[in-house]
């Protein structure tokens, strides 16, 4: 009988906690992917404005498609106001802020502060070892803490079409 918790315990360790640890794994379209973020950052902020600064990917097209989700989700939730993206590509311009790359916290709080926004909704598209990462994290500039990050697998749509095309 003693045997069994530290067997039990073991077998917990190796095999459960792992794919507790990993997080969510289910994939999900880039859309699908936005939508989700743009509703846990709605349950998450009460009101305010966000400004979504940069989704950065190697697929420029895509970066500015979810972008357009998050924003018209979050807009559509009711609960958030949203600066246009004409107000920050003006603003990053007249700044001299360079997206071309990363944002950190500091350049994003400051971006935030001048935009008259309270929160800064960034991103990227990574890909590791195959698979698609959308990470989104939002930063709340008057405290630069940040207050949302989370990672969504997604799908990657070419590999998802090149695959189609050479079944047939």
């Amino acid at each position: 009988m003693t045997l069994r918790i530290p067997v039990f315990c073991v077998v917990f360790a190796v095999f459960l906690l792992p794919v507790h640890a990993s997080g969510n794994t289910d994939r999900h379209s880039p859309e699908k992917a936005a939508q989700t973020a743009a509703m846990d950052i709605s349950k998450r902020i009460n009101s305010g404005t966000v400004a979504v600064v940069k989704i950065f990917s190697p697929n420029e097209n895509l970066s500015l498609q979810i972008i357009r989700w998050l924003e018209n989700q979050l807009l559509e939730n009711r609960k958030l106001t949203v600066v246009s993206r004409q107000q920050i590509n003006a603003l990053l311009s007249e700044q001299e802020f360079g997206l071309s790359g990363y944002v950190d916290d500091e350049s994003a709080q400051k971006i935030g502060h001048l935009l008259g926004a309270q929160y800064v909704l960034s991103g990227e598209i990574i890909t590791v070892n195959g698979v698609s990462l959308l990470n989104v994290q939002v930063l709340e500039t008057e405290t630069a803490m940040l207050i949302y990050s989370k990672s969504f697998q997604i799908e990657d749509e070419q590999k998802k079409e090149r695959d189609r095309q050479n079944r047939f």
